[in-house]
């Protein structure tokens, strides 16, 4: 990652071209080292079974049923990237790749690797590593919780992991390719802009030099014996833990966990484990970080204030944390006032807290500001927190914040009986790295109940003194090499604060209470009849009806323990139902009626009112359909139906937020696609997968300009004023007889037409044969993108050729993992789909897409291509198949116990008129798919498809 190793002098710095201020000293900070670690005198839950053995190693370990039947097992190591030394350079993470190599109970090469994909686990979802400055953690999820033949092996890998690692001279140097392939997809002029920023972020203090991956002529060329030293000095039971999270037996499991790792002998005059302090600013610290590249479009302005993190975290302060909290949200509804202001300054204004280190955390006020209004937008920032600290908050706004962080607890709480194994090994994790409590959902609403009546305005108020003292502030500002930026000084920026300080600033003004009291819909709607009841055919629970206005409606019990209820509907529609000319305008009406509000209801009014309740309804569309979506708790059912309501039949539009948003709609576009490393990859694959087809050319920047607010109002009306061909769904733990009038009240009150809408055919087909586009252009970091695309219009869409579809993904998968990653080492992965639809009409699509070494893009499109072909004739597939099956039936017997996969069920029913297939059917079909059958599919679809071949590389 450090191919131009960012050094902690300034002279370095300059040299990377980053424009430092004269004002920031010339002499570098030193780190600080202290052996000080975090502590919490709040205990764990009592579910929580914790020990420590002798040798040091700790262990927390706890029953929970989420999901059923499943374990998870994760490793923490309280080591990372800031322990290295400097000939130590990325070797945290490099070790991190070599524990699913060979072990001393897993001896073959990638033994780790192999043994786990046996079990059809597969790398990415069932277990994974990462390593970042702090922390190493490894985990595996997914695990049979009653095969204990899998746990014992599963605790025998953690063992190994321990201490027990090979380090073969041999896996050590395959690694070095892959990891090469990691750096080289990490790379990007936002990542590099990002690091030049370091030296200001991290005041010049190891963490300024320590990019976790590592520099990559080193990685590709260290001596071996380095890693294993690093290896034995720091992977030691005392900075381990070993968290075991599932439908366990809690004492059984501990019994494992002693008797195994016990044997883990104790480190031996060990290395301290120490921590990095960052040091305090002496003055005013000011950095430009600019870079030249199409892809960097926006100024970025941050002002940090630093602050130490607590080494005792207790009561008093998670106190202080709710201040926080309560600070952040009620600054950013004023800000969220500023901002929808005509001719606002600022895209965005953030304040809060982060922490950035172990020790270390920062007060930011982090600004977006819009082109050529960056003194404006610091004075609009800074005229908020200067009212602030003239004339606090009022007490309205602080009832309305303590209601919403409530709110957000309870929903907390309420979730928990649901809380995945993930979920709470993830939590234990920070309490073992950051000593970051674990608190139960009944302790937090105790302790919230307990501690907010005592928070007051002027307390809150107080807070903003820690965005105060110029003198300790560190600006950081980021964005484009150009002529066209006009970049402020310290000195300007200085004194556009010292101005707003001297103003005249008049006292906040606020409608809450009357906000508050108007009711969200005050049209009064009546129950509309039931015309007709229906069954989903499979799915017995599930019960549907027609209202009077022919909205479908399917109501289904839960199958989680919480009071979440969700909304999901669908229509036929999307994009193949707009012309060609209006493609680009629904991203922009749909926004434009989110940010301008709902009834009587402006934007920011409409946060405000919804606020204290948790359901929120959201617009979007797909391909072929459009989408609404709620989510919230059963409570709040009236008030998701209610917005919904007013999205189909009020919805507002904003004629200044219009004009506020339409150059951000250009801004994204050249954010998010028209200046991106591999625009124009997707663009060639976009008009070879249509054979030129005028529906499939990409935008240009210039057709923003023709956005119009009326066209804007046009077709969101299109869209989402016609209920007629919409079917709800709705999942939750909710009482069918309460709900269903609630329904009745304002779905039955939707207008709709007598027409209906089908999915339209635009008749786009790929070019036939082979089609090759090869791009290049001028890159920073040399890598060849390849996307190699294979589409069939020959095939019938039916259950079989759909679950050998799903079949035949999972094998290429695993496959690509092992050829183009392990073997030939020319990339760090790919992504590999293959999809089966009948919408609107039947075609199989193949797609693998990866990054690669440009000196093996040839041999990576050979293999490519020599996998597909095996599919037909290669029996060693049938190992492939095996795992693929195997992770298949486990994955769909996990997601039938969410409400997810049944809201999907029947959307895919109702919307597409497929049919739901049993777990038992499932199975058995899965079981059917035998080596021949995936032969015959490759055979018949898959060496005969269209090719869309496409690379971009280097230019040479």
């Amino acid at each position: 990652m450090k191919k131009n190793k960012i050094k902690t002098k300034l002279k370095s710095i300059k040299m990377i071209k980053i424009k430092l201020s004269v004002s920031i000293t010339l002499i570098a900070f030193l780190s600080t080292f202290t052996r000080a670690q975090t502590k919490t005198t709040i205990p764990l839950p009592s579910e929580i079974k914790q020990g420590k053995l002798d040798n040091g190693m700790t262990y927390y370990i706890l029953k929970n049923q989420n999901p059923k039947g499943k374990a998870s097992f994760y490793f923490a190591q309280n080591v990372g990237a800031i322990l290295e030394e400097d000939n130590e350079d990325g070797l945290a993470h490099f070790l991190e790749h070599m524990a699913f190599k060979g072990s001393k109970n897993f001896q073959e090469s990638n033994g780790i690797d192999n043994f786990l994909q046996s079990k059809g686990f597969v790398l990415g979802e069932q277990y994974n590593a990462f390593t970042n400055w702090d922390q190493t953690l490894y985990y595996v999820q997914q695990v049979p919780a009653k095969d204990n033949a899998f746990i014992d092996q599963i605790m025998l890998m953690i063992h190994d992991w321990s201490g027990s690692l090979n380090l073969s001279e041999k896996d050590i140097n395959d690694e070095r390719d892959i990891i090469s392939g990691e750096w080289r997809e990490l790379q990007s002029s936002n990542y590099t802009l990002q690091k030049k920023t370091w030296p200001a972020l991290y005041n010049n203090s190891k963490y300024t030099d320590r990019d976790v991956m590592g520099d990559v002529s080193y990685i590709k060329s260290f001596n071996s014996d380095l890693l294993r030293n690093f290896y034995k000095k720091w992977y030691r039971p005392d900075l381990q833990a070993i968290i075991i999270v599932g439908d366990i037996d809690v004492d059984i499991i501990e019994n494992k966990v002693k008797a195994l790792f016990s044997k883990i002998p104790k480190a031996t005059n060990p290395k301290e484990r120490f921590y990095i302090e960052i040091p305090e600013n002496k003055e005013t610290q000011y950095l430009l970080a600019t870079e030249k590249a199409d892809d960097i479009i926006d100024v970025n302005m941050t002002f940090i204030f630093r602050e130490k993190e607590p080494k005792i975290i207790n009561e008093a302060q998670l106190r202080s944390n709710f201040i926080k909290s309560l600070f952040s949200s009620m600054i950013s509804k004023r800000y969220r006032q500023v901002i929808n202001k005509q001719k606002s300054s600022a895209q965005s204004i953030r304040v809060g807290h982060t922490k950035l280190t172990a020790l270390d955390g920062i007060n930011q006020i982090s600004i977006s500001p819009r082109a050529g209004q960056e003194l404006n937008a610091v004075a609009a920032a800074f005229t908020e927190l200067e009212r602030v600290k003239k004339y606090g908050f009022l007490k309205s706004e602080l009832d309305l914040a303590k209601k919403n962080l409530k709110v957000s607890f309870e929903n907390r709480a309420d979730r928990e009986k649901d809380k995945s194994n993930s979920a709470w090994a993830n939590q234990l994790v920070s309490y073992f790295i950051e000593a970051k409590p674990v608190l139960s959902a009944k302790w937090t609403l105790d302790f919230l109940d307990k501690t907010l009546p005592s928070i007051t305005t002027e307390e809150i108020g107080n807070y903003v003194n820690s965005f105060q003292d110029l003198n300790k502030c560190t600006i950081i500002i980021s964005g484009p090499e150009n002529d066209d930026t006009n970049y402020p000084s310290q000195k300007e920026i200085l004194a556009v604060i010292k101005k707003v300080k001297a103003s005249k600033i008049k006292k906040f003004n606020d409608n809450l209470d009357e906000v508050l009291k108007k009711p969200l819909l005050s049209e009064k709607l009546p129950i509309k009849k039931i015309k007709d009841k229906f069954n989903i055919e499979g799915i017995g629970e599930a019960k549907g009806y027609v209202l009077n206005n022919g909205v479908r409606v399917i109501l289904m019990p839960s199958k989680e323990k919480n009071s979440n209820i969700s909304m999901q509907a669908v229509s036929p529609g999307g994009l193949a139902s707009l012309k060609t000319k209006d493609l680009i305008f629904i991203d922009s009406a749909i926004e434009l009626v989110q940010n301008s509000g709902l009834g009587d209801f402006n934007a920011s009014d409409l946060s405000q009112k919804l606020s204290t309740q948790s359901a929120r309804v959201s617009l979007s569309y797909r391909g072929f359909h459009d989408i609404i979506q709620g989510r919230g708790l059963v409570k709040d059912l009236e008030s998701m139906l209610q917005q919904t309501y007013l999205y189909f039949e009020k919805p507002r539009f904003d004629k200044t937020v219009f004009e506020n948003k339409k150059q951000d709609w250009k801004n994204d576009f050249k954010r998010y696609y028209l200046n991106t490393e591999k625009s124009e990859l997707y663009d060639a694959i976009s008009i070879l997968s249509s054979n030129g087809h005028p529906r499939s050319f990409p935008n240009k920047e210039e057709d923003f300009d023709a956005i119009t607010f009326e066209q804007c109002k046009t077709i969101f009306k299109e869209r989402f004023s016609d209920a007629n061909d919409f079917s709800f769904v709705f999942i939750g733990n909710f009482d069918h007889k309460k709900a269903l009038p609630l329904i009745q009240k304002y779905l039955g009150n939707l207008s709709t037409k007598p027409s209906s809408e089908s999915f339209i055919d635009h008749k786009i087909e790929s070019a036939k044969g082979i089609s090759i586009r090869e791009i290049e252009k001028d890159m920073q970091t040399p890598k060849t993108s390849i996307s190699y695309n294979l589409v069939n219009n020959k095939i019938e869409y039916t259950t079989e050729n759909a679950l050998i579809s799903q079949v035949i993904e999972a094998m290429l998968y695993t496959r690509f993992l092992s050829t183009l990653r392990e073997d030939e080492g020319g990339t760090y992965g790919s992504q590999s789909y293959v999809t089966l639809t009948d919408i609107p009409k039947s075609e199989l699509s193949v797609s693998i897409d990866l990054d690669s070494d440009p000196e093996k893009t040839e041999n990576m499109i050979r293999i490519i291509k020599q996998e597909l072909n095996n599919l037909t004739n290669d029996d060693t597939y049938s190992t492939d198949l095996k795992n693929a099956k195997t992770y298949l039936l486990d994955n769909r017997k996990d997601n039938q116990q969410s409400d997810f996969f049944w809201e999907e069920e029947i959307i895919n029913i109702e919307l597409f008129k497929r049919k739901h297939i049993s777990f038992e059917d499932y199975k058995n079909k899965i079981d059917d798919i035998t080596l021949e059958k995936i032969q015959d599919f490759a055979k018949k679809y898959i060496i005969t498809s269209n090719v869309i071949q496409a690379t971009l590389s280097p230019k040479k």
